[in-house]
């Protein structure tokens, strides 16, 4: 709340003046500390107090002590005989739920109030749009019932009609100030509202109606007659004001952050739906097409297709250990003669033969620049052919990243001020949401494979399923090259220990060193195997190569 200076009275009757004044004086030395604020609202806080007006006080408490409200007892009487005070004790804490809890009294208060003493709590306060017109419905139906009950019981006594008209007047101009307020026309006199409302209308008898209101008000009496007519025509303009403007139902559907905390928690889960749901479907229809060709027999570019060079590296690794190129012994892989390198052509067999001239373990493959530069050829061919993402189509993916962010961040953020200034405290859950839902468009915005390598993926497991169940049948020595082929598309374990027992080997190293999807592979760059299974053909295609 912002601190301001007491404010002096507004232009009341000496008499009202002078006894407010004194009970203000009262409520400060009985209340002590716990006072925080003393606010004049209503038709005393505009000036235009009549002679049979309440004079209306709100009390802002730090706490309710019994001991210093007993202390305040006498000048609350005798102010209460003298001007009519009416005063509404009230917590700090209680103050953000009584604002929801009675939205059109404190839109009012809003719209008319003088700060007597203390800071002016409610600085920066604004009503929701949707409790606003939950509660004016609510204020309107009870008008309409009371008023009803008042003709039926009251009408032969013209008298107490009046004085029900006069009771009836400050809620129903309260309610037309709040309608027009809803439908953008800001009006600071109820008075001037509900007269306004009423020309909108152009029902001329309601008009004709408004003096006979103002006169119930000052007077408490009406000619005879009258006060049937006029309070069946309060009942018409309540039912009327009751019924919401298109202008209205708008203003309370097009403003997310007026919801109740719940509220907006249930619509920022169904945004973040959309907004996840929005990135995938635009990442799909910008990458699909039509699935290219690609040339089966390299093995390498299947097994890059599936889980980038790290599976690369594996499967040749394999596959050189089957044909006897390369040996393990004791944890360690060396090049089973000297002359091993010249019997390769594929540049990345070359570069692994290559780097264990000289016995060393398994995951140093992974680390070697000159095997991953061999394995580079691989990628800007899958690139070329739109199944991997090049430079453009990371760029338009980190576009599309930054676009559901800012909704996500920004409407939380948006709404964290919002209830901030509102006096709530109650956000971390919706931080946490925010973090989460930031957390899952990070990790699916960028897949390792676009979706035409997805659906070439697919198109690979359905030709070579065959293959796969007669992987028992397949020879070891790399003589037809099915195992490599096998292992490219579905990953180590795809092929039968029973007759490939050097398989056992690389799996047990592929455990330890990194099969879940490694840094080149798919797991650092977002794709789908992120979330488990990564051998054998389920996540992302088996990008470990199966344990």
């Amino acid at each position: 709340m912002a601190a301001t200076e007491p404010n002096p009275l507004p232009d009341l009757p000496s008499q009202v003046s002078r006894v407010l004044t004194d009970f203000i004086a009262a409520a400060q030395a009985a209340l002590g500390s716990d006072l925080r604020a003393a606010v004049l609202f209503g038709s005393a806080a505009e000036g235009r107090l009549r002679a049979t007006s309440d004079v209306n006080l709100l009390l802002l408490l730090g706490g309710f002590d019994p001991a210093r409200a007993d202390e305040l007892r006498h000048p609350l009487r005798v102010a209460q005989a003298a001007i009519r005070l009416s005063p509404m004790f009230i917590l700090e804490t209680e103050l953000p739920s009584a604002i929801t809890a009675f939205a059109e009294k404190f839109a009012d208060i809003l719209r008319r109030r003088k700060v007597l003493h203390g800071p002016d709590p409610f600085v920066g306060v604004t009503i929701p749009g949707e409790t606003l017109i939950t509660r004016l419905d609510q204020v309107l139906l009870n008008l309409i019932l009371r008023l009803r009950e008042a003709y039926v019981m009251r009408g032969l006594r013209e008298e107490q009609l009046a004085l029900a008209i006069a009771d009836a007047a400050g809620p129903l101009r309260s309610c037309a100030a709040t309608l027009l307020e809803l439908e953008g026309q800001k009006q600071n006199s109820p008075k001037a509202a509900l007269e306004q409302y009423l020309k909108s209308t152009g029902e001329s008898v309601w008009l004709e109606a408004l003096p006979r209101i103002s006169e119930a008000r000052e007077q408490r009496i009406l000619p005879p007659g009258v006060a049937g007519a006029v309070l069946l025509k309060l009942i018409d303009v309540a039912k009327s004001i009751r019924k919401p403007s298109p202008k209205t139902q708008r203003s309370g559907m097009l403003n997310p952050f007026d919801l109740s905390g719940p509220d907006f928690l249930i619509f920022y889960s169904l945004l973040g739906v959309l907004v996840l749901g929005g990135l995938f479907v635009a990442g799909w229809l910008s990458e699909s097409g039509t699935v290219p060709r690609l040339d089966y027999s390299d093995p390498y570019l299947l097994a890059y297709l599936r889980g980038g060079d790290r599976e690369v590296i594996r499967v040749a690794a394999v596959s050189l250990a089957d044909r006897g190129l390369l040996k393990v012994s004791n944890d360690k892989l060396s090049i089973a003669n000297e002359a091993a390198s010249n019997l390769v052509r594929r540049p990345v067999e070359r570069a692994i033969l290559q780097r264990l001239s000289i016995a060393t373990d398994f995951a140093t493959l992974f680390d070697s620049a000159t095997i991953r530069a061999a394995c580079k050829e691989y990628k800007d061919k899958l690139q070329q052919l739109h199944l991997l993402p090049d430079e453009k189509l990371s760029g338009a993916r980190m576009n599309r990243l930054l676009i559901a962010l800012v909704l996500l961040i920004g409407v939380a953020l948006i709404k964290i001020i919002v209830a901030t200034m509102r006096g709530r405290q109650n956000i971390w859950f919706l931080i946490l949401m925010a973090a989460v839902l930031s957390y899952i468009a990070v990790r699916i915005h960028n897949p390792f494979r676009t979706t035409l390598g997805n659906a070439l993926l697919t198109d690979l497991r359905t030709l070579f399923a065959p293959l796969k169940n007669r992987a028992s049948m397949i020879n070891p020595g790399g003589a037809t090259g099915e195992a490599a082929l096998l292992m490219a598309v579905f990953g180590l374990s795809a092929l039968p220990m029973s007759r490939f027992p050097i398989i056992s080997q690389f799996r047990e190293k592929q455990k330890f060193y990194g099969s879940s999807c490694g840094a080149t592979g798919c797991g650092s760059t977002g794709s789908s195997c992120s979330g488990g299974s990564c051998g054998g053909g389920g996540g992302c295609g088996g990008c470990g190569g199966g344990s």
